[in-house]
């Protein structure tokens, strides 16, 4: 039987069965990997191929045990749509911010994205925010060079 992480935990049926150590009103489900205390399905936190308690996850990553423990994320696609954002809003800055809104859309277009699942889209619209912008200035600067005064 299987039982999912973070699962509304059983009651107790009877005096009998294993209660969980944080709810002991709670039908433990399994024994923590890592302290071997039984722990309900709320409390089985499932990291790889381990089942670990809520204290054995603070623990470890206190400790900095727990490698494959990810709780914090870089959102590049919020960085290259501010970058897109701002190269319109500071148009002066646009021939740096542009670029740089560029580079980060590609370079990290395959990155894991955000947990809320809106990496791609915001990526799409950086790229083209960048490239707007980037086209505005060379036509600004084309304009500039075909009719200044010393052209002629």
């Amino acid at each position: 039987m299987s039982i999912e992480t973070g699962a509304a935990p059983s009651a107790l049926v009877d005096q009998t069965e294993a209660s969980c150590f944080y709810h002991p009103q709670k039908q433990a489900v399994r024994v923590c990997d890592g302290c071997g205390r039984m722990i309900c399905s709320l409390c089985s936190i499932e990291l790889g191929a381990e089942h670990l308690c809520p204290n054995c996850i603070a623990a470890g990553r206190k400790k900095g045990k727990l490698t494959t423990l990810e709780d914090r994320r870089v959102r590049y696609d919020s960085i290259a749509l501010s970058l897109g954002i701002f190269s319109f809003l500071f148009y002066v800055l646009a021939i740096v911010l542009a670029p740089a809104a560029l580079y980060i859309s590609i370079r990290h277009w395959n990155s894991p994205g955000s947990l809320l699942g809106r990496s791609r889209g915001r990526f799409v619209v950086a790229i083209i925010l960048a490239s707007c912008a980037l086209l505005i200035w060379i036509a600004m600067v084309s304009v500039l060079v075909w009719h200044s005064p010393h052209r002629k």
